[in-house]
């Protein structure tokens, strides 16, 4: 059982404005307990700092990155692209 979108920011705002102990939040929303309420606050509320703070991304170009290949036989052995 887990918190709608609604509840969940309802919670964060009890906590950050409010200032409520996670033992009065668990009188508010009933059915959930301290530590599973201090799980959703702290999951959502890193989910909001990354979605805020922009996605980290990695740029490779794989055109130019060298191609590494290992094969063996009696004499000298040619890798085309294709392979």
């Amino acid at each position: 059982m887990s918190l709608s979108l609604d509840k969940v920011i309802e919670l964060i705002a009890l906590r950050d404005n409010d200032k409520l102990t996670w033992k009065s939040l668990t009188e508010y929303f009933k059915g959930y307990s301290a530590n599973a309420l201090r799980k959703t606050y702290y999951r959502h509320l890193e989910i909001a700092n990354s979605v805020t703070q922009g996605a980290k991304v990695l740029v490779v170009d794989v055109e130019t990155s060298p191609i590494e290949a290992f094969v063996w036989g009696m004499f000298d052995q040619n890798v085309s692209l294709e392979q």
